[in-house]
C-alpha cells in the first residue's frame, strides 16, 4: 500500500523494514490500537519492547501522536526509550504493520501489579503509591511542559521497568497542543478515568479542557493503586460516562491513608479552573513523602515483581476507551457509536437525531430513554426481562443517573418527591395505539405499590388486580391492536405520610 502524503508528521514511506532485525518473544500487553511484544534486537542482542499497530491507514491519528511524543521526549526518565519506528509489509495491504520499538519494562503495569497483591488480600502501601505517583507527576510535568496532555492516564499505562523505576506509556490518545495553556475539545480517553470536562465535549460543542484533564486521571489512578479498581468499575462503560460529570468527586474509602486522601480530594475538583496543574502537585506531602522513600520503595517493589513473576503475573484486560463519540471494545473491533441515556444533553437536537438514538437504542434492547423529565417507551413488543422483582429493587430510593432509563425509576422519582416535598405528584401517560400504554401504567402501579409496601398485602393484589378487571370491560380488537383500550382513565393512589399504600380509585372516562 502507498502511504504517500497520508501523514504530514510519519514518513511512512521512508520507515524501514524489520526483517530478521528482531526477534519477537512474547505477547506482553494488548490494548485497543495493538499489541505489544518482548523482543530482541538481534544487531545488539538487547532485549526491547515492540508495539505492533496494524491498519495503519485507519489510525493514522493515534500513530502520529504517539510517534511525537516517542520522538522528541523520550529522553525523560518515566517515559520508555524510543528505538525507532519500522514498518514491515504484508502480502496485502492490510496486512501491513507499524512496528514500535521502545525500551522494555519488564515489571509490568501497575494495574497488574495491584491486581496480583489483591489476589492476595493485599493492597500496596502509601509510601508505594506516593512513589509511583510522583514519578508519574514527574513524566506529566514534563509533557505539559512540552505543551503536549497524555489524555489517557490509567494504571494500565503506568508500567515498571525490572528495577521498578516508572515508565508512562501509549500516547496514541495524546494530543500536542500550541502553548503550555492550550485547550481542546475532543472527548477522548477511557471512561472511568476521564475528568468530567472531556465527556461534556461529546454533547456540548462549546465545551474545552486543558492539560489538567490529566490531574483528574491520575486522582482516579490514585483510587485504583489505593483500592484496586477505579469508581464505577461496576457499572457499563457508556453508563460511567453519563455519571461522572453528574456524580459528587469520588473520595478514597481506605482510613491507612491520610496524605493519599488528602491529594486524591485536591485532584479530583470537578471545576476545571479551581484543580492544580501537575507541577502544582510536586509541593503535596505526599509527593514529598515518594521522593523521600523512593530508593527503599523500589527494592520493595523489585522484590514484589519477582514473587509475582513466581507466582504467576495476574494480566487484567484493557478497559474500553473512547475517541470521537465512539466506543472502542477491541483492537479488531470497529469503533461504535455511543447512545446516550437523556437526549436533552445532545448540542444539537434535530427529528433526525432523535430517530437515530431511539433506534440505535432499541436495537440494543434499550427500549426506553430521557428527554430531560420524560421518558420515552419504544415497545418491544416481547417480554425483555427487565420487570422482575431485582429490577424493581434496584429502582428503589435511587438517583435517576444510578441506572439506565426504565419506567420504574418513573415510578421511584415520583414516590422520592411526594415523600420528600410532601406535594401530591402525577405522571402522565400517552402515545398512539400500541404504543404501550397500558402496559406501562400497570408497570407503574406494580412499582409504586411496591415502594409504598402496604401493611395488608391483600390491599396490594386487589389494586393490582383492577386494570385487568378495568380492561375486561373496555378494551376491544381493532386493526392494529388486539387489546386496545378503548377509554381513557385515572388512577389515583392514596399513601399515609410514611409512604404507605392504603387504597386506591379509578376514574373513567372517554369509555366508547
Amino acid at each position: 500500500m502507498a502511504y504517500r502524503g497520508l501523514s504530514r508528521h510519519v514518513d511512512l514511506e521512508a520507515c524501514p523494514e524489520p526483517g530478521t532485525r528482531f526477534t519477537l518473544q512474547e505477547l506482553i500487553g494488548e490494548g485497543t490500537y495493538g499489541e505489544v511484544y518482548s523482543a530482541r534486537d538481534t544487531t545488539t542482542g538487547e532485549r526491547c519492547a515492540i508495539k505492533i499497530l496494524e491498519n495503519v491507514a485507519e489510525n493514522i491519528e493515534e500513530i502520529e501522536e504517539e510517534y511525537l511524543v516517542l520522538r522528541d521526549l523520550s529522553l525523560h526518565p518515566n517515559i520508555p526509550k524510543f528505538r525507532g519506528l519500522f514498518l514491515r509489509r504484508g502480502t496485502l495491504p492490510e496486512e501491513d504493520q507499524l512496528w514500535f520499538v521502545m525500551e522494555l519494562c519488564t515489571g509490568g503495569s501497575v494495574t497488574d501489579l495491584v491486581q496480583g497483591l489483591k489476589k492476595r488480600g493485599e493492597n500496596l502501601r502509601e509510601v508505594q503509591i506516593a512513589y509511583i505517583l510522583r514519578e508519574t507527576v514527574e513524566a506529566l510535568v514534563y509533557l505539559h511542559n512540552n505543551h503536549c496532555m497524555h489524555r489517557d492516564i490509567k494504571g494500565h499505562n503506568i508500567l515498571l521497568t525490572e528495577e521498578a523505576q516508572v515508565k508512562l506509556v501509549d500516547f496514541g490518545v495524546s494530543s500536542h497542543l500550541s502553548a503550555t495553556l492550550g485547550r481542546r475539545n475532543t472527548s477522548v480517553g477511557t471512561p472511568y478515568w476521564m475528568a468530567p470536562e472531556v465527556i461534556a465535549c461529546e454533547q456540548q460543542l462549546d465545551s474545552w479542557y486543558d492539560a489538567r484533564c490529566d490531574v483528574w486521571s491520575l486522582g482516579i489512578t490514585a483510587i485504583e493503586l489505593a483500592q484496586g479498581d477505579p469508581p464505577l468499575s461496576d457499572l457499563h462503560p457508556m453508563r460511567a460516562l453519563f455519571q461522572i460529570p453528574r456524580n459528587p468527586p469520588p473520595t478514597l474509602e481506605r482510613t491507612d491513608c491520610p496524605d493519599l486522601a488528602d491529594f486524591v480530594a485536591e485532584l479530583l475538583v470537578k471545576d476545571l479552573e479551581q484543580r492544580p496543574f501537575a507541577k502544582e502537585l510536586l509541593r503535596h506531602p505526599l509527593m514529598k513523602k515518594g521522593a523521600v522513600c523512593a530508593q527503599k520503595v523500589r527494592a520493595e517493589l523489585q522484590a514484589e515483581i519477582k514473587r509475582q513473576r513466581v507466582s504467576g503475573r495476574c494480566h487484567r484486560q484493557p478497559e474500553v476507551t473512547t475517541k470521537h463519540g465512539k466506543l472502542k471494545t477491541d483492537r479488531k473491533e470497529m469503533p461504535r457509536k455511543m447512545y446516550v441515556d437523556d437526549l436533552a444533553v445532545l448540542d444539537i437536537l434535530t427529528e433526525d437525531s432523535i430517530v437515530e438514538q431511539l433506534q440505535q437504542r432499541y436495537e440494543m434492547n434499550q427500549i426506553y430513554t430521557y428527554i430531560g423529565d420524560i421518558l420515552v417507551a419504544v415497545n418491544p413488543f416481547t417480554n425483555l426481562g427487565m420487570y422482575t422483582p431485582m429490577e424493581q429493587k434496584r429502582y428503589c430510593s435511587q438517583s435517576r443517573s444510578a441506572n439506565p432509563p426504565h419506567i420504574f425509576a418513573v415510578a421511584d422519582a415520583a414516590y422520592q418527591a411526594l415523600m420528600h416535598q410532601r406535594i401530591s405528584q402525577s405522571i402522565v401517560i400517552s402515545g398512539e395505539s400500541g404504543a404501550g400504554k397500558t402496559e406501562s401504567g400497570n408497570l407503574l402501579l406494580k412499582q409504586l405499590v411496591f415502594l409504598g409496601k402496604a401493611p395488608n398485602r391483600d390491599l396490594e393484589a386487589r389494586i393490582l388486580q383492577v386494570n385487568p378487571i378495568m380492561e375486561a370491560f373496555g378494551n376491544a380488537q381493532t386493526g392494529i391492536n388486539s387489546n386496545s383500550s378503548r377509554f381513557g382513565k385515572f388512577l389515583e393512589l392514596s399513601m399515609t405520610r410514611g409512604g404507605r399504600v392504603t387504597g386506591a380509585r379509578l376514574s373513567v372516562y372517554l369509555l366508547e
